[in-house]
């Protein structure tokens, strides 16, 4: 089912309340995002967990922070999405936030759901965890490379600058009358496409 967003992207809390009460016979798989890709948008996690345990469906709150979760998780205190124990699954890609140079990315689960996944590889004699089996392990040090030579301090003012940038870029196009806007925690600017020359 397709819960409806408003105009900036972000989810719309009511109507997610009432597909849950619709379906509540069916357990919920619910996909919050911590950064759309067109607008950046980031869902109300607390929120949406708060609603999902007032009622007594099962489910499985996923985010999907794959353009801006890392850099929301280290702006303190200014978005209301906060990537910690309320959630049972998160995913990041490499490539757009942390640069690396190929794309790549990473889900993380509770080890209690992991271990769920787990089944006997015998091509590698051990039991294999991952969500979708092997995989080259050069992204994962790539990964690895990125945060380790960014550090927590490195990641935070990268997307401090970014953010920056953007509220030039927004503050420039609006002085020159052209709308654009962004939501305060984003590096993403939205304005409307130009016209053909």
């Amino acid at each position: 089912m397709v819960v409806r967003a408003d105009e900036r992207g972000e989810m719309d809390y009511d109507d997610l309340a009432r597909m849950v009460e619709r379906h509540r016979d069916r357990p919920a798989v619910v996909v919050a995002t911590c950064g759309t890709t067109m607008t950046e948008a980031a869902d109300d996690v607390p929120q949406i967990r708060e609603l999902l345990a007032r009622t007594p469906v099962r489910h499985h709150l996923h985010v999907d922070g794959a353009l801006a979760g890392v850099p929301i998780a280290l702006a303190d205190g200014r978005a209301t999405l906060r990537l910690d124990a309320t959630v049972d699954s998160i995913s990041i890609s490499g490539y757009k936030f942390l640069g690396t140079p190929v794309p790549c990315g990473v889900v993380l689960t509770r080890r209690t759901l992991q271990q769920r996944l787990a089944r006997s590889a015998n091509y590698t004699g051990t039991v294999d965890t991952t969500i979708s089996g092997s995989r080259s392990g050069h992204p994962a040090l790539l990964l690895w490379y990125a945060i380790r030579s960014l550090g927590h301090d490195g990641l935070r003012e990268r997307a401090e600058r970014a953010r920056e940038l953007a509220a030039y870029a927004v503050q420039r196009l609006n002085e020159v009358g052209w709308p654009a806007w962004r939501h305060e925690h984003a590096f993403t600017v939205v304005f409307p496409t130009p016209p053909r020359p």
